[in-house]
């Protein structure tokens, strides 16, 4: 069996410069980013069978900087057709939100109004990003070289569900009431009294601990890239007290194996992580000694030690992993498809649209998603999907079109945190994407 396969890959940093502080962030009280902790990156991979070639780009920010704007201008850098070019984030929360539309709350109201204040560090910010993001897509087109790849799944307990039910004690005032309306949550009447789901902790929800890594490495046996994948929310830094940037810990992590193994790009990929969080993060919710209700901005004062945590942890775990990778013995062909999931609406006038995605190589199947997609949905497109190795990435776009929370039924019945703003019916969402999974699977043949 011949091996025809070809892989480049490349990283640049796109840390803003100390001219461009402070951006804008998740701070509620109007305020942003004022310096830096740990330096953000893009990266790329180019794998090629020599007749068609696909580019995956991955940056260490919340989401993709405008994806109407950047897809095709990358597509342009590597000659490549569009639908060959993968542009996905780590989703990163302590990264400044550039290159997005206004994050809007469920009153109408912009989240973060002070985003317009500081336009041009903003638009200076973003032309470094563009600027690199072709830099990144050209080194690694142009760095194609043979190459191998090698496969193997461990695990990493870093994540949990965060979809806790709090239970309401006494009567809420009627602000109370408002204010979890405006945060897209609702009050539901059960048995044991009131309850409204919110972030926290849910240490018995469906959550998938399979940490996913695949090596290509050249002809003696030297990693040329790594792509590692987990349903993990990078927010431990989210909120963080020292106003600072970071790229969080699929940055730590990822910076730490370029050390390990230098000359190598190491790809930190999000999966199913829509109801997932760190075991460990800077900004905490925790049910009110009061009345039970969600608290707010409990934040740690020592967030870099959180973060070391966490990141060392999940390291360690990468490390374990790939004592057991296991090469892919097979044709490992390049093929790619792109198409919409389009569940049932709660609007029959305004359609739910869920963008999707599948790049294979061979045996192993990359499938997309654009939104934040809910973790039993992942680990079923996994167990039904037509290759032997699979992984769900999300944060994934097609176009600018992304669907924000993705849920189960559960998730929409009980109304976790974002669930009210997505336009289909939870119960038909599942069924929806696993029959476009078959539509990509017959189109990427």
């Amino acid at each position: 069996m011949m091996n025809k396969l070809l892989c480049g890959a490349a990283v640049r940093d796109i840390t803003p410069t100390a001219e461009m502080l402070p951006l804008p962030g998740g701070y509620a009280d109007g305020s942003g980013y004022t310096s830096v902790l740990n330096p953000l990156h893009v990266r790329a991979l180019a794998l090629s069978d020599q007749q068609n070639t696909a580019l995956l780009v991955i940056y260490e920010m919340p989401g993709v900087p405008n994806p109407d704007e950047f897809i095709p201008m990358i597509a342009e850098a590597a000659q490549l057709p569009r639908d060959y070019v993968f542009l996905s984030a780590t989703h990163s929360h302590a990264v400044p939100m550039v290159g997005r539309l206004p994050i809007m709350n469920a009153d109408g109201k912009p989240r973060f109004p002070y985003q317009a204040e500081s336009a041009e560090r903003q638009e200076a910010y973003l032309n470094l990003v563009r600027e690199k993001s072709v830099e990144v897509a050209k080194e690694a087109m142009a760095s194609m070289k043979p190459a191998a790849l090698e496969i193997a799944f461990g695990k990493s307990y870093i994540n949990l569900n965060r979809n806790k039910d709090f239970h309401i004690r006494g009567e809420l005032t009627e602000d109370q009431k408002k204010n979890i309306v405006s945060l897209g949550l609702k009050i539901r009447e059960t048995e044991d009294g009131p309850v409204v789901t919110m972030l926290g902790i849910d240490y018995a929800g469906v959550s998938d601990k399979t940490l996913t890594v695949l090596k290509f490495a050249d002809e003696n046996g030297a990693p040329i890239a790594f792509l590692m994948n987990h349903p993990t929310h990078a927010t431990v830094m989210h909120g963080n007290v020292l106003h600072t940037i970071d790229s969080d810990f699929p940055g730590v992590v990822s910076a730490h194996m370029e050390k390990q193994f230098p000359g190598s790009a190491a790809l930190w990929c999000s999966g199913a992580a829509g109801d997932q969080n760190p075991v460990m993060k800077s900004n905490n919710h925790t049910p009110s000694y009061e009345n039970g209700l969600m608290t707010f901005g409990l934040n740690s004062e020592d967030p870099k030690t959180l973060l070391h945590m966490i990141s060392g942890t999940h390291f360690d775990d990468v490390m374990q992993t790939i004592v057991h990778l296991k090469p892919v013995e097979a044709e490992l062909d390049i093929k790619s498809a792109r198409g919409s999931a389009f569940p049932e609406s709660k609007n029959p006038d305004d359609p739910c649209e869920v963008e999707m995605g599948l790049l294979k190589i061979g045996p192993v199947s990359i499938i997309t998603v654009h939104g934040e997609l809910y973790n039993s949905i992942g680990t079923e497109l996994i167990r039904q999907s037509f290759t032997p190795y699979a992984i769900v990435m999300t944060h994934t776009c097609n176009t600018s079109n992304r669907a924000g929370y993705i849920p189960d039924e559960d998730g929409q019945i009980r109304g976790g945190w974002g669930t009210c703003r997505f336009k289909g019916r939870g119960e038909t969402v599942q069924a929806a994407m696993l029959e476009t999974l078959k539509d990509l699977e017959s189109k990427a043949r």
